[in-house]
């Protein structure tokens, strides 16, 4: 009777203990996930330019907010799964926090190449086949074109995910640039016709219950997510790295020629170039190779002038496997002729060159003397879009020696008044250089960039004398009249001997 009374207590305990255990959830999946935080990343800003042209003192700005959530009906899976799912990063039921963005800051006469570099970026798949070869930048450079770059930092670190899942986030470039007085820059930059890229955060669970923030992929596309091994990346355009602007700029040209049968062809002419509303803290190459660096003391010219005495002197050397020139910060060693330079332990070759240098407003003023006969001239490489110029003689001098004055200025912007010896412009988008000058002038100018690059400003002086006829005879003639006559004389005077 015991017996039965135990065993009938026991199958009670064992029906209850089994309904109760049906009618609960299981431990384990009452439990939540530890909040996964994220991390920092990097992706690129390009800033493409021509070669010869120093990269400016510029900075980008940049925003980052939570993008649009789409169902899994509104994306593209693969052929062999499912699509997925995007949450937005403002999703505040399975997220925390705020990312937060950097800005890409270039500095005057910063590295600059010719090729694509392998990339540094962190927010895409660097190696897509897994080959061990990682992806090179996403920039695209044209014949003739240089690029710089600058990291753009995201940090995740103040963000925190509840859930797996992609979580979508939309970046902005601002259309700022802003130079170094932190001023919006007045020209030259040309921002890409898409300023927004889109950035999905990849959030999984590792199998033992614990998320991972496994990636980060930024691209060009608001739509589908990306399977994060690249199976579902299309590389003709989706998949972005970053943005790319262009830095647009033209060469200036001043050459200097004498016409005319009193004109001075080994006199220095004293020339003046303003440049203003350039990049305050840039500079410009100035190519000299076609004037003297100090000029000499012949004819009218009874001092020297040294056409570097308003320019900056640089070294640099061109880094192994590139073929773009790079400023050099150290000490330069060997000779005169021949410099030398220490790159990372090795010796390289250095080449003197000069540099015009703007102030913090923009402003640089240079003075350079050329000789009219020789047909000099300099070139002042990489002006940006948007800076002003004058170029003007010492009118007193050109007056007093008796000069009129003729100036070429193939700039559709130009202000010429010759009376005061000054031509002024702006260097944009439809100034070319007058192609028939290369020819008229100095066969050298074709070596030069292309035309549609530069402008060029020649000023054309005469100086010319007249002489009046019937008066005055050239010497030469005079003294064979002369000695007509005398031989005339002579002979009259031997005949009259002869009869007498």
């Amino acid at each position: 009777m015991f017996r039965k009374k135990i065993g009938k207590a026991a199958c009670a305990a064992a029906v209850m203990a089994f309904v109760m255990a049906a009618g609960a959830p299981a431990a384990f999946a009452a439990e939540q996930y530890d909040p996964v935080q994220g991390g920092e990343i990097t992706i690129e800003k390009y800033l493409v330019m021509d070669e010869g042209t120093v990269t400016p003192a510029v900075t980008f700005s940049f925003s980052i907010e939570a993008g649009t959530a789409l169902s899994s009906d509104e994306t593209d899976g693969t052929d062999d799964e499912a699509s997925l799912e995007i949450f937005s990063g403002g999703d505040t039921s399975r997220v925390t926090g705020t990312p937060t963005i950097g800005q890409a800051v270039f500095a005057a006469n910063q590295e600059q190449y010719s090729e694509a570099l392998p990339s540094e970026n962190s927010a895409i798949q660097n190696d897509d086949d897994g080959d061990g070869t990682v992806n090179t930048d996403g920039v695209v450079l044209g014949d003739g074109k240089v690029y710089s770059r600058s990291p753009i930092t995201i940090d995740f670190s103040g963000v925190t995910f509840n859930e797996p899942g992609v979580y979508r986030y939309v970046v902005t470039e601002l259309e700022t640039a802003a130079d170094a007085n932190g001023q919006q820059m007045q020209g030259g930059i040309a921002f890409d016709d898409d300023l927004t890229r889109t950035l999905d955060v990849y959030v999984e669970d590792d199998g033992a219950g614990t998320l991972a923030v496994v990636g980060y992929v930024l691209h060009n596309s608001d739509g589908a997510a990306l399977d994060y091994d690249g199976a579902n990346i299309d590389e003709s355009g989706y998949k972005a790295d970053g943005f790319q602007n262009a830095y647009s700029s033209k060469d200036l040209l001043v050459g200097k020629h004498v016409t005319g049968n009193q004109a001075s062809r080994d006199e220095y002419f004293e020339i003046t170039v303003t440049l203003t509303g350039s990049v305050p803290g840039s500079c410009c190459f100035v190519n000299l190779d076609h004037a003297d660096l100090l000029t000499g003391v012949n004819g009218a010219s009874t001092e020297a002038h040294d056409n570097t005495a308003d320019l900056e002197a640089v070294y640099t050397y061109i880094p192994s496997g590139s073929t773009v020139p790079v400023k050099y910060e150290g000490t330069v060693g060997g000779t005169e002729a021949d410099p030398t330079g220490t790159v990372d332990g090795e010796t390289v070759a250095l080449t003197k060159a000069y540099q015009i240098v703007f102030d913090s407003s923009g402003s640089a003023t240079a003075v350079f003397w050329l000789k009219g006969g020789s047909d000099q001239y300099i070139v002042i490489e990489g002006l940006p879009y948007g800076t002003d110029y004058t170029v003007s003689e010492n009118a007193s001098t050109m007056k007093s020696e008796g000069y009129t004055d003729t100036i070429d200025n193939a700039d559709d912007s130009k202000t010429t008044d010759e009376a005061s010896f000054t031509t002024s412009g702006c260097i944009g988008d439809e100034d070319i250089a007058d192609t028939q000058n290369n020819d008229e002038y100095d066969s050298s100018r074709a070596q030069l960039s292309d035309a549609s690059n530069r402008v060029d400003v020649d000023i054309v002086n005469k100086r010319s004398g007249v002489i009046p006829t019937g008066i005055f005879v050239s010497c030469g003639a005079g003294l064979a009249a002369l000695a007509a006559g005398g031989a005339g004389i002579v002979f009259m005077k031997t005949k009259k001997r002869a009869k007498a």
